[in-house]
């Protein structure tokens, strides 16, 4: 009996989405990791409100996030991002899918926090 209820502890840990936990001066918000692109990504538009910013479209796929202060400016299908006069490369390209801007993981671990 113990080892069954072990195995399906395991098993639903195994199965389990991965999800990104971001923690303010509020109560923590917790965003699904979902796979888009080829990898990794998170919804852009559920991380700057957990981060208490901004997201807007611009013409062309142009997407501008407004976070602490700081602009990223991203292109659907454009592996770079822009903030201020800088380029800044990433590993993969962001992505639109279902009128949501999905970003590769990389920009919350190494870019936002950079800014």
């Amino acid at each position: 009996m113990m080892i069954a209820s072990l195995f399906l502890l395991l098993q639903t840990a195994v199965t389990a989405p991965p999800t990104l936990i971001v923690r303010t001066t509020g109560a923590p918000t917790t965003i699904a990791v979902v796979s888009k692109g080829g990898g990794a990504a998170v919804a852009a538009d559920k991380l700057v409100k957990a981060l208490g910013g901004t997201i807007r479209g611009a013409q062309n796929g142009h997407y501008v996030l407004s976070i602490g202060g700081s602009n990223l400016d991203f292109t659907d299908g454009s592996p770079f991002a822009r903030s201020d006069s800088a380029v800044i490369p990433i590993c993969r390209a962001p992505v639109v899918a279902g009128g949501i801007l999905y970003l590769p993981f990389q920009v919350v671990s190494e870019i936002i926090p950079r800014l």
